[in-house]
């Protein structure tokens, strides 16, 4: 992976401070982020891959601690978070927070920005490919352009002899046009023009020699027709001074200057270090030249019979962690049968289906590893296969805890709980949800999911499904409405359903059969959770002892302050706030829930025998049974001083 495809979240209030970061990330190498609140945070960890983070501790809303812990339950996962702070500086809070945050470190403001750069390469190193030569990348999907394969070429300014059938492969690929100039160790300036893909010319000192053999090879002329010649075999064209001889046929010019190029670019190719340079140059006419095709035969055998083993697996070093991929030139019924060397590593090019490496392939032990460099070497120069960006080992692993860990958290969620959960607003409009979609299509989708087992393509195939089932719904207006509609009406069936089942536990309550009660409610409550099914659930719950678990009362004590103040004047309610706070060992303030419950009825007998049972454990009302007593003479009873 390129370091400027590397992105940092930086998390803060302050726009200053998120200005200040976002140039210093820029000036790392690095590509920025940056979020001012929470949800904006959130949104871009759900939508994006974020490979670190920098989060402030004092922001809005919630603590930086606890965002950086809700980072870890999203695809975000166990990537670096670095905190900072211009307030809390005491020791005990760093080292505590960077223990809840998982953070790798805790940096105080003013922030030291030599320190974040130490820290974000120390922590991303194992995301950015080791780099030899400029040369080694263009082996790699990050180099489609023909624009950056260029400009890396263009910044080549020595290389081996070796390396010149990659660099005419690149360049011929990208149908780039100029003129390559070579001086080897002697001295001598050889040139390789290009255009349009082809090459058209290749100049050197022995050029006429090498044609003359070239052709005595072929059987076009004879050393006889060399000699007879003599001088103008060395001086001017010796194409233009045989075809004035009649020795060759017109038509035949062209085939002969390919076979001369194809001679001299063979003789350039030595461990000798060439001393190099590529001019562009925009040629627009259609000139006669060499393929790339027309090269293999050639490249075939100088992998074979020329190139050291040794050099190709120097060249591809850094690559044996990474996957292997279909490059520009590969096709389901590619025919390779022509070249020796992939004679000997049959059908190894379909490793670019199943996105094997180098490592890997080697580990097999299928067929000899110097054979696989080789046959690898050749598919590279041939364009069949390049290189993912990112290692296997540890890529595959995050992106699969990521996906398994996303399709969890979403497989039973609602279409609108679905793009909530990746950012939208409560509302989830229609261009949310078609944002928000072509962003998680664009890193999500299955086919991008290299170099991971067949369960984990599966678990993203089930996650891509579910968010696309759900953009189908809420993506289209006519699609949406209908949704709403069978939800309303999904809804009002859930409803009466649940009333009908709390009517029916109502009775169990009124004779104390609390267990029977709570089943009923139980099934209720998770059905619909209106106010009056969920203050009959938690009344019965409090009934049981069992029940009377510490995260049952804490979740009763959260319901009933979610309540506004209307909802709160209300005989059920105080009822069963009643409850709660009697549990809680609050008498007194249990007792005044209870008075109030019958303030609003006061034919609320649940509520009068409570009273009665909180009085008699205390002082009893003299000889009157509290369930016929009346309001006044309970307060009374209540405020009797002790004699």
């Amino acid at each position: 992976m390129k370091k400027s495809e590397i992105q940092i979240l930086v998390v803060d209030d302050d726009i200053t401070v998120l200005k200040v970061l976002e140039g210093a990330i820029k000036k790392f190498g690095f590509k920025p982020l940056v979020a001012k609140n929470i949800d904006l945070a959130l949104q871009q960890v759900r939508m994006v891959q974020v490979h670190a983070a920098i989060i402030d501790c004092m922001l809005p809303a919630k603590n930086g601690v606890d965002l950086a812990i809700e980072f870890r339950d999203t695809r975000f996962g166990k990537q670096p978070i670095i905190l900072s702070s211009g307030i809390f500086k005491d020791k005990n809070f760093i080292d505590e927070a960077k223990t809840n945050a998982q953070a790798v470190d805790f940096l105080v403001k003013p922030i030291d920005l030599e320190k974040l750069e130490e820290l974000l390469n120390e922590h991303l190193a194992n995301l950015i490919s080791e780099e030899t030569v400029p040369l080694h990348k263009l082996i790699s999907k990050g180099y489609e352009s023909a624009r950056e394969r260029r400009k890396a070429i263009e910044s080549l300014e020595e290389v081996s002899g070796y390396d010149l059938p990659f660099i005419l492969s690149v360049l011929m690929d990208a149908k780039v046009g100029g003129h390559l100039n070579i001086i080897n160790q002697a001295g001598e300036i050889h040139g390789i023009s290009l255009c349009k893909g082809l090459v058209t010319n290749v100049d050197s000192p022995d050029s006429a020699a090498t044609l003359a053999m070239s052709l005595m090879q072929q059987g076009v002329i004879t050393q006889e027709d060399i000699k007879e010649l003599g001088e103008k075999v060395l001086k001017g064209d010796l194409l233009k001074t045989l075809l004035n001889e009649a020795l060759i046929s017109p038509h035949s010019v062209n085939d002969i200057r390919k076979q001369q190029a194809i001679a001299e670019i063979k003789n350039l190719i030595s461990p000798e270090r060439l001393q190099f340079n590529f001019a562009p140059e925009r040629l627009k006419e259609d000139i006669p030249g060499v393929s790339l095709d027309e090269l293999m035969p050639l490249f075939n055998k100088v992998t074979e019979d020329i190139l050291d083993v040794n050099y190709i697996k120097d060249f591809y070093k850094d690559w044996g962690e990474f996957p292997i991929l279909k490059g520009p030139q590969y096709t389901s019924e590619l025919s390779l049968q022509a070249f020796s060397i992939l004679n000997a590593t049959p059908n190894i090019h379909q490793s670019a289906e199943q996105n094997f490496t180098i490592n890997e392939l080697i580990e097999t032990r299928a067929f000899d590893p110097a054979q696989i460099y080789k046959a690898i070497h050749l598919l590279t120069l041939k364009r069949v296969i390049i290189f993912d960006t990112e290692k296997k080992g540890l890529a595959g692993k995050s992106l699969a805890e990521k996906v398994v860990h996303v399709y969890e958290k979403v497989k039973h969620m609602k279409p609108e709980e679905v793009f909530i959960y990746f950012g939208a607003t409560e509302a989830v409009s229609v261009a949310e949800v078609q944002k928000i979609y072509k962003e998680f299509a664009k890193t999500n989708h299955p086919d991008k999911m290299v170099g991971v087992s067949a369960e984990v393509k599966e678990t993203a195939t089930r996650l891509f499904s579910k968010v696309s089932e759900a953009h189908d719904i809420l993506g289209n207006q006519e699609a949406r409405e209908k949704h709403y509609n069978e939800i309303k009406q999904k809804a009002a069936r859930v409803q009466i359903e649940a009333e009908e089942l709390t009517q029916k536990a109502k009775m169990f309550l009124k004779k104390n059969s609390f267990g029977r009660a709570f089943e009923l409610l139980t099934k209720a409550y998770d059905l619909y959770q209106g106010t009056e099914v969920e203050l009959h659930f938690l009344w019965a719950r409090l009934k049981i002892a069992e029940q009377h678990t510490p995260e049952n009362l804490e979740q009763t004590d959260k319901i009933l302050k979610g309540y506004d103040s209307e909802e709160k004047r209300t005989a059920l309610y105080q009822f069963v706030l009643g409850l709660y706070k009697r549990d809680r060992q609050v008498r007194m303030g249990a007792m005044a829930c209870f008075v109030s419950a019958m303030t609003y009825d006061p034919d609320f007998l649940d509520a009068r025998r409570e009273t009665l049972l909180l009085q008699n454990h205390k002082a009893p009302i003299s000889g009157k049974d509290l369930l016929s007593a009346d309001l006044g003479e309970i307060m009374g009873s209540l405020f009797k001083k002790r004699k």
